[in-house]
């Protein structure tokens, strides 16, 4: 494993806008950033996290139905 595998990060833009929903109806426009990170300690161990929403905005992608706020995630993987 390089230094370069060692560290990742990824960042998801999300960006509605003059959206129409199944029933024809226009959806307020929102943006929502969902951010992920990983951390290789070795070959073995990996430790990892995301954010979902993490602006935690208050948005709806289909007229009547709520969305999750901000979630936060972490664990760790072992690699056999």
């Amino acid at each position: 494993m390089s230094m370069n595998d060692a560290f990742r990060l990824i960042a998801n833009y999300r960006l509605s806008r003059d959206a129409i929903d199944f029933t024809n109806t226009p959806v307020d426009d929102y943006e929502v950033l969902d951010l992920s990170l990983a951390y290789s300690l070795n070959d073995t161990w990996e430790l990892f996290g995301r954010v979902e929403n993490a602006t935690d905005a208050d948005y709806r992608e289909v007229n009547g139905y709520n969305t999750a706020g901000r979630a936060v995630y972490g664990g760790a993987r072992l690699r056999f």
